[in-house]
């Protein structure tokens, strides 16, 4: 976990404790507000629910798409409202997911 000192030195560690210790000596101040915060325990485990996450991206980019199709006209033609609809749901997703190069 990469951290920094006042001097913006990068410093590169994995171990937790190590990092903790050191913080507490570079940045005593953030003692008080780190024992206020209520950080989950290392045992639990968080993961995404990616399909979630997507159905959410896709259903607001298709009614943002929707929408701005419509927006300045009443009766936009079939390519517009899909080209709408289409941009709309990639900005939705890449607001969410990060991609390699390449991959997209």
């Amino acid at each position: 976990m990469p951290f920094s000192d006042s001097s913006h030195r990068i410093y590169q560690t994995t171990d937790h404790n190590e990092a903790a210790s050191t913080s507490h000596h570079l940045w005593p101040h953030l003692d008080a507000w780190n024992a206020s915060c209520n950080y989950l325990p290392h045992s639990i485990q968080m993961k995404a629910k990616i399909a979630v996450i997507l159905d959410e991206c896709v259903d607001n980019g298709v009614d943002r798409g929707w929408a701005l199709a419509h927006k300045h006209n009443e009766s936009p033609m079939e390519i517009q409202i899909k080209s709408h609809i289409k941009e709309c749901v990639m900005s939705q997703i890449y607001e969410y997911f990060s991609f390699e190069e390449g991959e997209v």
